[in-house]
């Protein structure tokens, strides 16, 4: 990635951990996960991204793939480390597509499935993405097991939903 680049991308890795919870932060955070959702999806040709990005200058950088994992691994960072923001920040996560995000939103989902219906609901979706049902390790089956009984509501009628 070019130094140029790499300066645009500090900028809005900066605006999502700004103190308090805003626009600014929100579209930094849905900019991040554009990036990633373009890398894994090799969709750098399609120019509605143009559009849906809201630092305009992102949509001229193409990740190498050590770019896009420092990016998974930054919003996993989000995660853990900015409750207010786990919802968005689940979100982009669950577009980590083909990353290995199977513990990490384990642990998130353990963190947030009595605080926070939709980052809960976000990483069950990231984790199910990714993974094939009948793939699933046993303490991943038992923490949606949990979910279903002693989750927040939105949260028991997703597991609810799911296809074993």
């Amino acid at each position: 990635m070019k130094e140029a680049d790499k300066e645009i991308l500090e900028i809005v890795r900066l605006r999502c951990m700004q103190e308090e919870l805003n626009n600014d932060v929100q579209y930094s955070i849905q900019d991040l996960e554009l990036l990633i959702e373009r890398h894994t999806q090799n969709r750098y040709h399609e120019v509605d991204y143009k559009i849906l990005f809201n630092t305009k200058a992102l949509f001229n950088i193409v990740l190498e793939k050590e770019d896009a994992d420092n990016i998974v691994y930054f919003l996993f960072y989000l995660l853990f480390n900015y409750p207010d923001r786990a919802a968005h920040t689940a979100y982009a996560i669950k577009k980590c597509y083909n990353y290995n995000i199977l513990e990490g939103c384990y642990r998130g989902i353990k963190i947030y499935m009595q605080s926070d219906d939709f980052a809960t609901i976000n990483l069950m979706e990231g984790i199910i993405n990714n993974y094939a049902t009948e793939e699933l390790p046993q303490h991943v089956l038992i923490l949606f097991e949990s979910v279903k009984l002693n989750g927040l509501p939105y949260s028991r009628d997703y597991v609810n939903k799911i296809n074993w």
